[in-house]
């Protein structure tokens, strides 16, 4: 099954964004938010979010969350 959430319009530069975002790529979503929290990088918290997000919206679809990883992320400006 597959979530998606988007985040638009955040104050974050999308270099900055695309450096933490290939970090993640392919990691199991709890390890991602792991890793994000202890990331010193200022686009860390706005992924975070954003992974936090697709989480529930795949969980309120009835996904398993355990079995939950990051597939496809991209970065692009606005």
């Amino acid at each position: 099954m597959q979530s998606k959430a988007s985040a638009m319009f955040s104050r974050i530069a999308p270099r900055k964004a695309r450096m933490i975002i290939n970090f993640v790529r392919g990691k199991n979503a709890a390890e991602a938010i792991q890793i994000l929290q202890f990331t010193p990088k200022a686009a860390a918290p706005v992924v975070k979010k954003l992974i936090e997000s697709a989480v529930a919206n795949a969980q309120a679809k009835g996904a398993d969350v355990d079995r939950l990883f990051i597939s496809k992320a991209t970065v692009d400006k606005a």
